[in-house]
């Protein structure tokens, strides 16, 4: 009984012993790092293994870094050669010369031509009036004819008839020779005649050499019809050159006026307006009619204007004023001194 009691003893503690052991040996592996010795030798094993895996995963990690950066880098050089490839060279800039000639209409041909064709008339030794009296430039040359008498010649000249002063190249005098005019009346009306034809023949220019008159005249008489100053040939009425030879025949013509009759000066006007001068001097010691009609007719739209005077009357002022409004003249009263 006693051997059997011992073997159990036995028994318990070398199970005891065997328990503890294993148990020890777990302890050992758990806490392996708290505990030097042997176990921490084992411990530090089991650490270098732990660190060379971790250091095995950061160099595997790294790698992979390095992989990523170098595909990454790849991949922008990559879409940078793209881009290179896509981008179209920008072209230089060239500088083109080209000479356009584009030939003008021919109506501003036309027109060219007809400014150079009367600048070479102009440029003569005198401009040709022929059928419409020559143009509307400065001086007065050869030009005949119902018109403005111009052509070439030195500037605009300036004529004075009873106090009125105006500027132009040629000048129609259309002069009352009534019964009403007769004795002093007809005197001082010639005289002032006179002396403004003077003073345009004084008015001379120079060109090509050659002294030329600048203005240009005609004189009428009227009554109870006209009385129209005969050309020096015989050729129809027409403006006249101012120079000597022209100017002392019409004072001679003038000087054998006689006054008689009554006051109409309606055909002296139109045919004095058909000749386009710069201007018409138009006297009166009396009172006529002239009705709206003719105005219109005979004297608007020609753009000349018809200077009028009373003459030692106001009787005829109403009227006179109505012509010159009409034409964009001048109206005067004037008397002779005594």
């Amino acid at each position: 009984m006693n051997d059997c009691a011992d073997s159990s003893v036995k028994h318990i503690l070398f199970g005891g012993t065997a328990f503890l052991m294993v148990a020890f040996m777990v302890m050992a592996l758990l806490f392996l790092p708290v505990f030097p010795g042997g176990g921490g030798g084992g411990g530090g094993n089991g650490g270098a293994g732990i660190d060379k895996g971790l250091g095995s995963r950061d160099a595997g990690v790294g790698e992979l870094a390095s992989e990523n950066e170098v595909s990454e880098s790849e991949s922008e050089k990559t879409n940078e050669i793209v881009q290179v490839k896509r981008k179209k060279p920008e072209p230089e800039p060239v500088e083109i010369a080209v000479n356009i000639n584009i030939e003008p209409p021919k109506s501003e041909q036309k027109k060219d031509t007809t400014v150079k064709k009367t600048e070479k008339r102009l440029a003569g030794s005198a401009g040709s009036g022929g059928e419409s009296g020559g143009g509307s430039g400065g001086g007065v040359g050869t030009g005949r004819g119902f018109g403005s008498g111009t052509g070439s010649g030195g500037g605009q000249g300036e004529a004075e008839f009873m106090g009125t002063e105006v500027r132009g190249n040629s000048f129609v005098y259309v002069v009352d020779k009534s019964g009403s005019m007769n004795g002093k009346r007809m005197v001082d009306a010639k005289e002032e005649l006179i002396k403004s034809l003077k003073k345009l023949k004084n008015q001379r220019s120079a060109s090509l050499g050659k002294s030329r008159a600048v203005c240009w005249f005609y004189v009428f008489f009227y009554d109870s019809g006209t009385t129209p100053m005969p050309m020096p040939d015989g050729r129809p009425s027409e403006l006249m050159e101012a120079n000597f030879e022209n100017i002392e025949y019409a004072i001679n013509w003038i000087e054998g006026i006689i006054s008689s009759g009554g006051t109409s000066p309606q055909d002296s006007l139109i045919v004095a307006m058909d000749m386009r001068p710069s201007a018409v001097f138009l006297m009166s010691d009396g009172g006529f009619f002239i009705n709206q009609d003719f105005i219109e007719k005979h004297l608007l739209g020609k753009r000349i204007p018809v200077h009028t005077i009373a003459f030692e009357s106001n009787a005829g002022e109403r009227v006179l004023k109505q012509i010159s409004d009409a034409t964009r003249g001048i109206y005067r009263f004037y008397s002779a001194k005594p």
